[in-house]
């Protein structure tokens, strides 16, 4: 599935993908059927994905509907699927330590409640 930017034709990127499962997902309390082409055609006109026709739309749905989110990531990912238009690649996060007066506090409080700071961190079974 693509669009055309000029000549070029641009993949669905992954956070495109997940926002078509979100849209198709939500809409199953209210609409009868996110596979029709009426539908895509109000996600379309509404430019809940920008610059993608409604008939594109509706055929990465029927194309991913069966497999689910999981697998279209998994192939996402193993396929080198950009992830927005912005970034190739899954931005990293990295978190930096600080030692302001806020983490000061945040650490006080929890001393005074006697919680253990890293029982609050969530653990892989």
């Amino acid at each position: 599935m693509s669009f055309r930017r000029g000549k070029e034709d641009v993949r669905y990127t992954m956070t495109e993908g997940i926002k078509i499962f979100e849209i198709a997902l939500a809409s199953q309390k209210t609409e009868k059927d996110a596979r029709g082409s009426a539908f895509w055609l109000r996600v379309e006109r509404n430019e809940l994905i920008p610059n993608r026709r409604g008939e594109s739309l509706r055929d990465f749905w029927k194309e991913n509907l069966h497999d689910g989110l999981d697998e279209y990531m998994r192939e996402a990912v193993t396929s080198e699927t950009r992830y927005c238009h912005a970034f190739k690649q899954i931005p990293q996060v990295r978190f930096q330590k600080k030692e302001g007066p806020y983490q000061q506090a945040e650490m006080r409080l929890f001393g005074a409640a006697q919680i253990p700071v890293d029982s609050l961190r969530y653990k892989a079974d």
